[in-house]
């Protein structure tokens, strides 16, 4: 499916990393074919991109070369041979950007210039790595696909409320590729640091269609609107990012709103890896530009329905070799061959571990909180295998026997009768350095 693009885009060519719209307009044409395609005929297009990235590694990094079970240079590698390579987290990668001169000579002229990306550190662990001019334009043609396979209007208001947005920006069009390739409507840009109340003054006087956000910045924002703190403002979709979404913020924010609640799973290392484009459908994989599998513990491929850890090939990048990429996430796949995925569920730091060494994802009962006390935001931390402590951003504070009756909710949830250290504020509950706000994480 070709999308029509603004012709002033051309005459004359406005660079945009590796070219100029035309090249976006190829990219997501591409995109929308592979997506078209069927199992075989996906693993065929990712076979033929597999092949020359581990060529490439193999003859340029030494490192790379063994991890290889063979060194035949003559060998079709393909995604067959994938589960030969061990899959490699965070720390194998930072050894890589630790070796001074590693991406030296190594990136092929027509990928190039280089791009430094670096992650937030959401778990625990930041990295840097280099991606390419090539890598870049594909993460970046994600975004305007997105849009046209979600339906969106592009003559609709945009708010987007982010981490890295600086202050408030009021332009007269969205930005990025989508602006070479569309003529759109207005754009605010808001920061998710700002006071939550500050945020809901500026996108009520605003009026957006169209809401980009994360899910902690969201379930503050229908709370304070389920608690007739504010009123709730009329959306057509909200695109939540950067963090695992819960449905009973999906539910609430569609139900007080009025919109879709669509999620994007991705990250700084590879950009987009998984979005929704329909209300209640899978998440589509970004299957031109990456293998993604989820594994058990054992290596295996998981079933569909069944929650494994998340390893990721990127295809397009020959900076740095992120192949069979243990990204440290989990999910469910929707389908035998994991092109599409159920759910995400999250870091492996955001499961909890049981005194008897099981993780079980910690389902606290979240839905239940508010038949005790309205509460706008929480977070809990393992800090011992028996011993968790709860933070709660509320209205009002509670009495001891509400207090009680919030632990005890925990407890039944999880299954076990942990001792519960948890605090009440009236003040939001602080964010980390990323702005990210985890549910809950375990330091066990």
């Amino acid at each position: 499916m070709l999308i029509p693009y603004r012709k002033d885009s051309f005459d004359p060519p406005i660079p945009f990393l590796t070219g100029d719209a035309a090249t976006l307009h190829s990219i997501i044409s591409e995109i929308y074919r592979v997506n078209s395609l069927d199992y075989e005929e996906v693993r065929e297009h990712q076979n033929a991109l597999l092949n020359p990235l581990i060529n490439h590694f193999s003859k340029k990094d030494p490192k790379f070369k063994e991890r290889l079970v063979t060194n035949s240079p003559t060998k079709e590698f393909t995604i067959s041979d994938l589960a030969a390579i061990k899959p490699e987290g965070k720390a194998y990668f930072q050894t890589l950007v630790s070796n001074k001169g590693y991406y030296s000579n190594k990136v092929p002229k027509h990928h190039l210039p280089a791009y430094w990306a670096e992650t937030s550190g959401s778990t625990g662990v930041p990295l840097r790595i280099q991606n390419t001019a090539i890598s870049r334009a594909i993460a970046m043609a994600y975004t305007p696909w997105n849009y046209v396979a979600t339906g969106v209007d592009f003559a609709w208001k945009l708010a987007s409320v982010k981490p890295t947005n600086k202050g408030v920006s009021h332009c007269e069009s969205w930005e990025g590729a989508t602006e070479l390739l569309f003529k759109t409507g207005e754009m605010l840009s808001l920061s998710s640091s700002e006071d939550v109340l500050t945020q809901l003054d500026k996108l009520e006087s605003f009026l957006p269609d169209f809401l980009i956000v994360f899910p902690s910045v969201l379930n503050e924002y229908t709370q304070l609107w389920k608690n007739g703190v504010r009123n709730p403002i009329p959306l057509k979709i909200i695109r939540t990012m950067g963090e695992t979404l819960r449905e009973e913020t999906r539910d609430l924010a569609s139900q007080l709103t009025g919109a879709i609640v669509l999620d994007t799973y991705s990250s700084s290392e590879v950009g987009r890896i998984a979005t929704q484009v329909k209300a209640g459908e899978p998440y589509l994989i970004n299957n031109y530009s990456l293998i993604v599998e989820v594994l058990r513990d054992n290596g295996e491929p998981c079933e569909k329905g069944e929650v494994g850890r998340i390893v990721i090939t990127d295809l397009s990048n020959y900076a740095t070799p992120i192949i069979r990429y243990d990204i440290g996430d989990y999910a469910t796949p929707a389908d035998a061959h994991c092109l599409t995925l159920e759910s995400v569920q999250g870091r492996a730091r955001n499961m909890v571990t049981l005194p008897n060494g099981e993780k079980i994802w910690p389902l606290v009962g979240y839905r239940e909180f508010s038949k005790i006390i309205p509460i706008r935001q929480f977070h809990i931390r393992q800090v011992k295998p028996d011993s968790l402590v709860a933070k709660f951003h509320v209205d009002c504070l509670p009495s001891d026997d509400q207090k009680e009756k919030i632990c005890k909710i925990i407890r039944d949830n999880l299954g076990y009768n942990f001792n519960i250290d948890a605090t009440y504020q009236l003040e939001p509950i602080e964010k980390g350095a990323n702005q990210k706000l985890e549910d809950f994480v375990s330091f066990v």
